[in-house]
Parts: structure tokens; sequence; C-alpha cells
């Protein structure tokens, strides 16, 4: 089973296994990109967690995940995957920018890189009523930075 699914889980224990894990991955800058373009950030912000330790381990991994993300070749990598990368992982990493970068890097990501447009088409185009709600708290968390 994909660790990432296992945020979801109804159970405690695999809930914080996946969180743990996931902050331990998250310290290598190279692995920033997957997490990000499987949606990982919207789990840990959904926070549906069971126990407190999960809640906690949740809060610390978008602490690392918001450091991380504004190291200079980690940026270098997320703007190309927002112009090139499947529209399913473009969405992923814009919609997770949008709560993970400061305003400094604003500008960056979501005019200079596409990222503000592919929250736009994403909404208009899937059926997908999650995603939609999604990309819409992104672009609200957007607007509150600018």
């Amino acid at each position: 089973m994909h660790i990432f699914i296992l945020l979801n889980s109804r159970t405690s224990s695999l809930q914080h296994n996946a969180a743990f894990a996931i902050y331990g991955i998250a310290d290598n800058h190279e692995n920033l990109v997957e997490i990000l373009g499987h949606g990982v950030v919207h789990s840990l912000k959904k926070g549906d967690f069971r126990g407190q330790a999960s809640k906690d381990c949740a809060m610390k991994t978008m602490k690392r995940l918001e450091e991380k993300v504004q190291l200079p070749s980690v940026m270098i990598r997320l703007c190309h995957m927002l112009t090139s990368a499947l529209p399913n992982t473009k969405w992923n990493i814009a919609a997770s920018l949008a709560h993970l970068v400061s305003h400094a890097h604003l500008q960056k990501f979501f005019l200079h890189n596409n990222g503000l447009d592919t929250l736009v088409s994403t909404m208009l185009t899937t059926g997908n009523m999650e995603q939609i709600q999604i990309c819409a708290n992104a672009l609200v968390a957007v607007a509150r930075k600018s």
C-alpha cells in the first residue's frame, strides 16, 4: 500500500506511522517533488487524524515542507514541474505550494510558472468536487498571502 494513502486511514497507528515516515522522507529535499505531486499536503491540511501524536507529526511535517520549498534547488525543480508535469501532478504541486510558500515567492510559482492557471483550469475542467475544493482553498491561500 502506498504510504501516502495511509495518512487517510481510519486506524490511528497507521496514520501516525505514515505521518512519521513522511516527516522523515521530507528531510531529504530530493523527495519534495514526489511528496507534493502526490497531494500529501492536502491530507496533512485536512487534519482528519485520530491521535494527538499524529496531529503533532502532521504539523511538524508541514513546517518541514515549508522550510524545504524555500531551497533554491527545490524551487527550480518545482517550477519545472509546474510547467511540464502531467496535469494531476501539476495541480497537486500548485495547490500544495499555495499553503507552503512565503509571500516573497508567490509570483515565481503562481504568475511566472503557471500555478494560478493550473489551479483555475483544474477547477473548470474537472468533475471531481474534492479537486475543485482543494483548488479553491489553494486560491484562497494565495489571495491571503498576496
